[in-house]
């Protein structure tokens, strides 16, 4: 297997790798580097070129590259690209990126430096207000108002230049170069310059996928490979964690290794791997054996790589570098146990002497640490999710790591019986024998287990023992509105028989429709009110009759 690929389907014959090794020699770069096939580069130096503007066309396949042109040509000037109908750009000074306005989503300086916790909520506002676009502005204003260090302002900057830069990796769009950054010396000189390889990185890391890594990669699958010793220099630019570090190091201290190496080793999963891989070819750190100068080529003829010695010094290499146990093994951080004990057993099979089997325990057991307090989470979550299969994962591994603990059995029986779409009574019988165990232990326990209970006793059809656990558990956890819910539904739903839905539904059709008693709108219409309401009505009465014979002066 190549990267998840059948062997056959890729591999070439040595006669074809030839070949094509002799055609790739005609291709070479600087320091005989590969070129990346399909990529095109701005034709020349960009620093060194008398036309004022050049259109490259910018691919989720070429960004990597195309950042490190940049800096390895040391490019200063501005890139413009559309972003929807507004015109953007990326400002490089020196080959770096300093500033960019490719608007992404919370980028703001104030944004940046309040979740940093360099700013208060009122100070951020205080900088938004004064700088609403949040442009080269918002530098001047935090400034002004001296509300942060030149230092610490220019680390914020950095921090936005670098998402922003990650935000175009995976664009399809054409970049127009000019020669001329659009900003005042004195304003560039006072930028801090984006991390490029980092950048690089978790660019590759976020938008560079398998399938587009091995199509890049393709033509080196039969190559006999190197790390450059520019490697050894910046390899702490890049970012990488301890465990993909120490792989790096270890095919980097090799004279030379085929694509396929990678894949034999057990510490690195196959996406990640290409991905490295892809990373250092497009920064002209994966380059051919032998092509470096003063470096002898490797005699091929004497059998190829071992596999042992591989892992042997790739599992040396990663404890001693102290990586976490999951990454020693190659294993997600969900791994159950039955997936510690499978990789352990492989890696045992490929490494010899007593010391490496002896930290191989220790590796064995700090992952198994780790799983013990990631599973409780895990199996919480997977139970309120509904993901049955993953809580049985996560709980049974629990129960292993912490035997006896009754909270854990009542929830593995709960999702056990779930799982199997609340069928078998022996999965019924366990469910209940959890139950009872949970007599002794703290209400919310018991308030979980009588709503376990309630719901096998609802899906056995005893409807009354199913309201009383739900009763029980409503009064022992007031906040299980769950328990409430069902308890209400099912004191105001008649008796279901065998029929199920049917007869609910010719009930609910045959019952009468509940009389609803209509209170007064308003309180001045009930109570005394009325009568006084009445007594003045009466009175004015009395002084409109008198009004009327007083104004007809009539003689009686």
């Amino acid at each position: 297997m190549i990267f998840g690929l059948p062997a056959g389907e890729v591999r070439l014959g040595r006669q074809k790798a030839a070949k094509r090794c002799r055609k790739l020699a005609r291709h070479k770069r600087t320091r005989s580097a590969l070129p990346p096939p399909g990529f095109r580069y701005p034709a020349g130096n960009l620093a060194a070129d008398e036309s004022s503007s050049r259109v490259v066309a910018l691919e989720p396949t070429s960004w990597a590259q195309l950042l490190f042109a940049l800096l390895s040509q040391r490019f200063s000037g501005r890139a413009e690209l559309d972003q929807g109908d507004v015109r953007r750009q990326i400002v490089f000074h020196g080959g770096f990126a300093v500033w960019t306005d490719y608007e992404v989503p919370s980028t703001g300086v104030s944004e940046i430096l309040l979740s940093a916790g360099m700013l208060a909520p009122g100070e951020a506002e205080q900088l938004r207000q004064e700088a609403p676009l949040d442009s080269l502005d918002a530098r001047a204003a935090a400034l002004s108002l001296d509300l942060v260090d030149v230092e610490t302002l220019g680390m914020a900057l950095r921090d936005q230049c670098e998402q922003r830069l990650l935000a175009t990796a995976g664009l399809s769009v054409e970049l127009t170069f000019h020669d001329d950054p659009g900003l005042e010396a004195e304003v560039l000189e006072g930028l801090t310059p984006a991390r490029t390889l980092r950048a690089i990185n978790y660019g590759v890391r976020g938008h560079c996928s398998p399938e587009q890594a091995e199509q890049a990669l393709e033509h080196l699958e039969e190559t006999d490979l190197r790390i450059s010793r520019s490697y050894s220099k910046y390899s702490g630019r890049f970012g990488f964690d301890s465990g993909e570090q120490s792989t790096l190091d270890l095919l980097g201290s090799r004279p030379s290794f085929v694509l396929d190496d990678l894949m034999r080793i057990s510490g690195l999963d196959a996406v990640r791997g290409i991905q490295l891989l892809y990373t250092l070819w497009a920064c002209n750190m994966l380059v051919e054996a032998g092509s470096e100068p003063d470096q002898p080529a490797e005699d091929t003829s004497r059998g190829g790589h071992s596999e042992r010695s591989l892992v042997q010094d790739l599992v040396v290499a990663k404890i001693a570098a102290g990586a976490p146990p999951f990454d020693i093994l190659a294993l997600p951080k969900d791994a159950t146990l039955r997936d510690i004990d499978r990789a352990l057993a492989d890696l045992q099979k490929k490494v010899e002497g007593e010391d490496v089997t002896a930290s191989l325990d220790d590796v064995r057991t700090a992952a198994r640490d780790e799983r013990r307090l990631s599973s409780r989470t895990i199996a919480r979550k997977a139970v309120s999710d509904r993901r049955w299969k993953r809580a049985v994962a996560a709980l049974e591994d629990l129960n292993v790591l912490e035997p006896g603990d009754v909270d854990v059995e009542l929830d593995l029986a709960w999702s056990v019986w779930n799982d199997a779409d609340r069928q078998g009574e022996a999965l019924a019988r366990t469910l209940d024998d959890a139950v009872a165990a949970c007599g002794e232990e703290s209400e919310a326990i018991r308030a979980r287990s009588q709503f376990y209970r309630g719901h096998l006793r609802k899906h056995q059809g005893r409807k009354q023992e199913a309201l009383n656990a739900f009763d029980r558990a409503a009064k022992l956890d007031p906040r299980l509105l769950d328990a409430q819910r069902e308890s209400r539904a099912l004191a105001g739903a008649p008796e279901s028989t065998k029929s199920g839905k049917q007869s609910v539904k010719k009930d609910r059709a045959k019952a009468a429709p509940r009389k609803v008693e209509k209170g007064p709108r308003s309180k001045y219409l009930s109570g005394p009110w009325p009568i006084i309401w009445g007594i003045s009505g009466l009175l004015l009465l009395a002084l409109a009759v008198a009004q009327i014979m007083l104004r007809l002066d009539v003689d009686y």
